[in-house]
């Protein structure tokens, strides 16, 4: 016995030859059943959500950031061989787009793009929603990763709202070593803006997640007040979302960090939100900036991810 699944014999009356396979999925497909399997675990990570843009707004009124987008959620389940169909297809949720830059006198951001959901199966047997969009004013509410064969899903965390005001952006949650809340998806960072005092501020930090090694990602840098950038979500860096076996077996792609917000200016260019990490990551918001020039960009969220490890007996 492996679990609760019988081994089945071979011709001369042995146990089979007991394997694994890894496969790794970022862009869609149909994935095949191989012979002699067991069961599968899979995760799907849905793809994050973009980052809107700032405002441009005349001097002594509020020019506010852009909001950060949603991490894209994930689950983790267990299929048996019985319940899956010789072939099944397979949609790898897409990255939310930024909301685009705006150079026209007096209007708020934009709203990037919402992040598609990732599913596994002709009927969906698996499936993980995606991040929300940033919005130039309040965040959108949370919403939950949806499955079928429910072992793990979690609420992805809405992304920071910018401030009305045209302050400082705010920061991305973080884990911390007390708290290594890995049942929760972080949302992105927003952007700063320029208050009716002619200041400009900076945008918010990005997240920081713990791997299984117990170490931290180094945050992505807010983008500073007069017009900087925010950094982009780390790459491929959370793996606490996967089992010892998936660990075990090799996997190369993992979830990614939500990103930082881009800063405010008031006599040029606002800085763009930060990219969100591959898979999954949310986009930071783009800056406000004043009248006759651009405020910053929301940065696009991280595409999605499936991970399948194939349990094979032969």
């Amino acid at each position: 016995m492996i679990g609760k699944f019988a081994v089945p014999a071979s011709a001369t009356g042995g146990g089979g030859t007991y394997s694994t396979t890894l496969r790794e999925y970022t862009t869609s497909g149909t994935w095949t059943k191989p012979s002699g399997l067991l069961f599968i675990e899979i995760v799907c990570i849905g793809g994050g959500g973009g980052g809107a843009s700032g405002a441009c707004q005349a001097t002594s009124t509020a020019s506010r950031g852009g909001g950060g987008g949603q991490g894209g959620g994930f689950t983790y389940q267990i299929i048996p061989a019985a319940d899956l169909s010789g072939t099944e297809n397979y949609v790898i949720g897409a990255g939310g787009a930024g909301g685009a830059a705006r150079n026209t006198n007096g209007v708020p951001g934009l709203s990037g793009g919402g992040g598609g959901g990732t599913t596994f199966g002709t009927t969906i047997k698996a499936r993980a929603s995606g991040g929300n969009a940033g919005s130039p004013t309040a965040s959108a509410s949370a919403a939950r990763s949806g499955t079928l064969y429910t072992d793990f899903n979690v609420w992805n965390q809405i992304g920071q709202s910018s401030s009305s005001s045209g302050t400082a952006g705010s920061a991305a949650s973080t884990e911390s070593t007390a708290n290594q809340n890995w049942m929760t998806v972080l949302g992105a960072a927003s952007g700063g803006g320029v208050n009716t005092s002619n200041v400009a501020a900076a945008g918010g930090a990005g997240g920081q997640y713990f791997n299984r090694a117990a170490g931290s990602n180094t945050i992505p840098a807010a983008g500073a007040a007069g017009g900087g950038d925010g950094g982009n979500g780390v790459d491929n860096y959370r793996d606490r979302i996967f089992t010892k076996t998936i660990i075990n077996a090799g996997v190369t792609k993992r979830q990614g960090t939500a990103a930082a917000g881009g800063g405010g200016a008031v006599a040029g260019n606002a800085g763009t939100g930060g990219d969100g990490g591959l898979y999954g990551g949310g986009g930071g918001g783009g800056g406000g900036t004043r009248n006759g020039f651009t405020s910053g960009a929301g940065g696009a969220g991280g595409g999605g991810l499936i991970v399948i490890l194939e349990h094979i007996v032969s």
